[in-house]
């Protein structure tokens, strides 16, 4: 019987062996595939070279999610088995991510056949669905009542907001941060009446209006500033991390969910991303002094 197990384990070993070279040879074959997707995509520098890459763009990226799915019925989803192609496959799809997205960004060239692949691309999971914000058609910019109305609302916004930033100012603890949570409610329904419309929360103000915009603004700027101090410095009190200030969390959170809907033009250059590490640092330095 010895002999026959010998064949068995000989057997065994070589399916496997073939396994793992038929990992190889598709996985090479996927890199071929997004390789000559990034060449493709490399050569669009107009609309009609945008229009003659989306038929062989549909080709290749049919070619790759056929290749994709033969890959991973191999066992190939464990790129781990084939380390020499690995490193090179990652480069690749990155290489090919960038084109993408920087074709996107320009709404491909107009070319509204390159830009129904790539929607499709994105709908089969190719490519992150946030490159669809990019290839969407961009909204007319606001007229000039629309405009007088923004600004009219912007003028409204200040007391609330600078009645915000004093609510905040009241938090020295857990006992001051109750009354704060009940003043924060009542000012965030307030806020949210002060919405703008549908039709234009995603509306662009025009270029020759950018500077009266500006100045309409400008008041409402250092209070945001203001806000966003109170908040990192609330974040970093003693104790802060307690059940004691739950209360006052959903309601700074729900405030700053209407903040970012009512001042949706200009939010992100006062709590940018700078914003969320200070908050991640205080909160981060207040959980380990809490220990």
């Amino acid at each position: 019987m010895l002999p026959v197990c010998g064949h068995t384990v000989a057997g065994a070993a070589a399916v496997a062996e073939e396994r793992v070279a038929a990992q190889h040879r598709t996985a090479h074959e996927l890199l071929t595939v997004c390789n000559d997707m990034w060449i493709v995509l490399s050569g669009v520098s107009d609309k009609k070279s945008a229009d003659a890459a989306a038929p062989e763009f549909r080709c290749l990226m049919d070619k790759a999610q056929q290749v994709s799915e033969k890959l991973y019925c191999e066992g190939g989803q464990d790129l781990e088995i084939i380390t020499e192609l690995h490193d090179k496959l990652a480069e690749s799809l990155d290489e090919l991510t960038l084109e993408f997205e920087s074709i996107c960004e320009l709404r491909c060239y107009a070319s509204s056949a390159l830009k129904k692949e790539f929607i499709y691309a994105v709908e089969v999971g190719m490519f992150a669905e946030d490159c669809l914000v990019m290839l969407a058609d961009p909204l007319p910019v606001m007229t000039e009542a629309e405009m007088r109305g923004e600004l009219l609302r912007f003028t409204r916004l200040l007391e609330h907001d600078r009645a915000i930033l004093e609510a905040l100012r009241m938090v020295q603890d857990a006992a001051t941060s109750l009354d704060a949570a009940k003043r924060l409610h009542s000012l965030t329904d307030h806020l949210n009446a002060l919405a703008p419309a549908k039709a234009l929360a995603d509306r662009k103000f025009s270029q020759a209006s950018r500077s009266k915009v500006r100045r309409a603004y400008s008041p409402i700027e250092p209070v945001l500033w203001g806000i966003r101090t109170e908040i990192v410095r609330i974040a970093a009190l003693p104790g802060y991390h307690g059940k004691d200030f739950d209360s006052f969390s959903l309601a700074l959170e729900n405030m700053f969910l209407s903040l970012c809907v009512t001042h949706s033009h200009f939010i992100e250059e006062v709590f940018d991303d700078s914003f969320h590490t200070d908050l991640d640092e205080a909160l981060s330095e207040n959980a380990t002094t809490s220990k």
